[in-house]
Formats: C-alpha cells, structure tokens, sequence
C-alpha cells in the first residue's frame, strides 16, 4: 500500500511539472512599453483630427507622438501634414526633411515639399523635389505636371511647361483641356501664348 502510495505521488508530481507553465524570459517580466501605446493614441488622435478638420489639435497630438516616436517616419511625415495645414511652411519644411533623411523613396514626402516650395515661391527646392517625384514614380503624371506648373508659375518658361506637359500626357494625364479655367493656374491663364500652347497640347492628344 505504501509503495502504491508513492506510484501515485511520483506520477502526480511528474504531471504537475509537465503542466506548469515554462519558466517567463526576462523580456516576458518587463513592464508594458507605455511609451509606444501613448505614442499609438497620439498618432490616432491626430490623425482623426485632421480629418475631421481640427488643426490645432491634430497638430498638438502628432507633436506628443513625436516626442515619444522621434525617429519614426511615418509620424513625422503626419506632423509635417498638420503643420503644412496650419500654414506653418517652414515647421512642414523641416519636418519633411526629416522624413525624407529617414525613407529617401517616399514619394509623398518630396511632393509635399514641392507644394511648399511652389507655394512659397522657391522654384528650385519645388523643380528638385517634383523631379523626385517624377524619378520615383516614373509611371505617374504628377511628376511632370507638378514641374511644368513650376516652369509656367515661377520660371515663366511656357517652353519648358509645354515639354513637362507633354510628358505628363504621355503618362495618363487628362486634364489639359481644364487648366485654362483651373484656379493653381489663374496666373498664366490670360496668356495668349499659354492658350496657344494648351491648343497645341490638345491636338496632339486627339491623334
């Protein structure tokens, strides 16, 4: 009866080990990491924001989540959204840089610099950051568009603006008919060598 017993002891202490749980790693102890799930909501936050149209505290929040991710790319391109929606272009400036440093290839870091540089009237940082643009997607219209409004807008070369335009159509661009009546380009639309060049653009897209 007492060996029996003992059977019994050894198998229940023999089931007991095989059913506890293995022992945690150290990284299984550590606390939560509290600075990622803030930086999370902050993100969130902010971009829910933006979206519905609440700059300021769109910005206010992609600054905490930066504070907290400062190397993170994807929220320093949102910080530079908000900032460039509250029209501080140079804060933008300096955020899509920082961006930029860190994804070389993300295309809508470049052309949103560019729309900076368009804006504020820099036509060499909006020609290079739209040539980007056109070397990153070279399938895409936008690129060459985006520099033949800065040939037309800011370098007042009609020449140069025709030849991105072309290339733009090449690429799918369909809306040459419009740009005489579209508000970016009021500045140039009373040009009758403007108006020329876009009766040009149009014939060579109807052959």
């Amino acid at each position: 009866m007492h060996a029996e017993a003992s059977t019994i002891v050894g198998v229940l202490v023999a089931l007991g080990l095989a059913l506890a749980p293995a022992p945690r790693a150290a990284a299984d102890l550590a606390p939560p990491d509290y600075r990622a799930y803030h930086a999370e909501r902050a993100y969130a936050e902010s971009l829910l924001a933006l979206r519905s149209g609440l700059t300021d505290t769109a910005l206010e929040a992609a600054i905490r989540a930066v504070e907290l991710r400062p190397d993170d790319a994807e929220t320093l391109y949102l910080l530079g959204m908000c900032q460039l929606f509250a029209d501080r272009r140079g804060e933008a400036r300096s955020s899509l840089e920082r961006v930029i440093a860190l994804e070389p290839d993300l295309v809508e870091a470049h052309h949103d610099l560019g729309l900076i540089g368009l804006a504020s009237g820099d036509a060499a940082a909006a020609a290079a950051a739209f040539q980007q643009v056109a070397e990153l997607r070279p399938d895409s219209w936008i690129g060459p568009y985006r520099l033949a409004q800065v040939a037309a807008l800011l370098q007042g070369d009609l020449t140069a603006c025709e030849a991105h335009l072309a290339r733009a159509l090449e690429r799918g661009y369909a809306g040459v008919a419009a740009l005489p009546v579209d508000p970016d380009w009021a500045q140039v639309a009373g040009d009758p060598a403007f108006l020329e060049m876009i009766q040009r653009l149009l014939a060579v897209e109807g052959e």
